[in-house]
Parts: structure tokens; C-alpha cells; sequence
């Protein structure tokens, strides 16, 4: 009872159209939120280890604790788990530091935008707060 196991499907995917695809359209929503939120936490320590900046640690932590780790608890209830799909991006999401802002202020974004628009079947405990705060140290990062 302390370690529930849940048969889950095999190596699922977010991505539309693909033979892995999860079915359900709203499981896959919440599925794709997890990858940009995900994608987004990766960018955040990819610009903050290059910047040397340690004041990415806040944002980086309240995004795995806060949005990732709720959609990883609600997806086995739908028969999934999160994908971590890939985001084909190489080694680093982009050769230069302005890139890879452009890059994450636009996932945090994304991310902002696919969660108000799929409000109504976030799990109870999902925080928008952590994304929209990554965004918001992302814009002062790009004014420095």
C-alpha cells in the first residue's frame, strides 16, 4: 500500500499523430503541459549554468516540485505517466545566450497559455504560480 504500482503504457508520447501518441485528447493536454513545463525547467538550468547565475535554483526548484511533479502524480490515474518527450534541440537549446532566452520566455509562455486554456481538467494541486514566476525572472534575465 506504500508503493502502489500501476500498470502504465509503455513509453507514451504527447506528440499528435505519432504511433505512441496517447489517445485521449485531454490526457495528452495535460501530458504536453508536463513536457513544455519540463522543457522549460531544462532551459532554466541551461541559461543559469551558463550565466553563473545560482538565483535560478528558486525558480528551477518550485517548477519540478510545483507543476511537473503534480502532472506526474495525476497521469497514472489516465493510464500514463509523464512523457518527457524529447525536444530535439541537441546538446543545448541554442548556441548563444539571446537564443536561449528567446527559446525558454517562449516555452514559459506556451506553457502559461496551455494551462489557462485546459483549466478545467488541471489536477486540483496543479500551481500556475512557479511557470508564471520562470517567466517573469526569465524577462528580467533578458534585460540585463
Amino acid at each position: 500500500p506504500h508503493y502502489p504500482a500501476l500498470n502504465l503504457a509503455s513509453d507514451p508520447t504527447a506528440y499528435p499523430s505519432h504511433p505512441r501518441s496517447i489517445q485521449d485528447p485531454n490526457v495528452r493536454s495535460l501530458a504536453w503541459l508536463g513536457n513544455l513545463t519540463y522543457w522549460l525547467t531544462l532551459a532554466m538550468l541551461d541559461l543559469g549554468y551558463r550565466d553563473h547565475r545560482l538565483d535560478m535554483r528558486g525558480s528551477v526548484q518550485g517548477l519540478m516540485l510545483g507543476p511537473v511533479l503534480s502532472l506526474a502524480r495525476a497521469l497514472p490515474e489516465h493510464g500514463t505517466g509523464l512523457p518527457f518527450d524529447p525536444l530535439s534541440m541537441s546538446e543545448n537549446m541554442c548556441p548563444s545566450r539571446a537564443c536561449g532566452l528567446r527559446g525558454a520566455r517562449r516555452l514559459a509562455h506556451e506553457a502559461i497559455a496551455s494551462a489557462r486554456k485546459h483549466e478545467a481538467i488541471l489536477p486540483a494541486d496543479f500551481p500556475l504560480a512557479p511557470i508564471e514566476q520562470a517567466a517573469a525572472q526569465l524577462e528580467e534575465w533578458a534585460s540585463i
